[in-house]
């Protein structure tokens, strides 16, 4: 399946798909999914001028079934944030994760990026949302306690693309 995706920029009917997929990712909260939303449509309205990038991925005359966004981090020469990764829970475990980090990784390499740092949850229902980023290469270098709420703290990863 992962052989026979295709990535592409983001389109204006994305937006209801990925509002329909991220309804069924359990780990969302209703505020994670608006502010998800928002940064979907920043994009749509200013394109990489919002400061916000995305790949999305499809099979073949498919639909969409995942997207990550990622950025550029203001004031620094080279690092970049994933801010989201959103995959049809249907489709998790098999790769498409993998593979859109991978080409963001490429194409952040391309503008000379040389790290990407991402952040989750500490909760235990974020524990396979971990091993996914440890998986891929990214390392675990600050736990901040308490950072979301009691008993939720901030995990900050980071990968070197040099």
């Amino acid at each position: 399946m992962v052989s026979s995706l295709m990535m592409r920029k983001l389109l204006p009917p994305d937006k209801e798909i990925f509002a329909g997929i991220m309804r069924r990712i359990h780990q969302f909260t209703d505020e994670e999914r608006d502010c998800a939303l928002e940064l979907i449509d920043l994009n749509l309205e200013q394109g990489e001028e919002s400061g916000y990038s995305f790949l999305v991925a499809e099979a073949e005359n498919s639909a969409p079934l995942g997207y990550v966004c990622y950025g550029k981090i203001p004031l620094t020469d080279a690092c970049y944030d994933i801010y989201w990764i959103v995959i049809n829970p249907e489709c998790q475990g098999k790769g498409s994760g993998t593979r859109l980090l991978r080409v963001m990784e490429d194409e952040i390499k391309k503008d000379s990026g040389r790290k990407v740092f991402v952040e989750t949850s500490g909760q235990e229902i974020y524990v396979e949302t971990q091993k996914f980023y440890q998986k891929n290469g990214y390392k675990l270098i600050a736990r901040i306690k308490d950072f979301f709420k009691r008993n939720d703290d901030k995990l900050i990863y980071v990968k070197d693309l040099l």
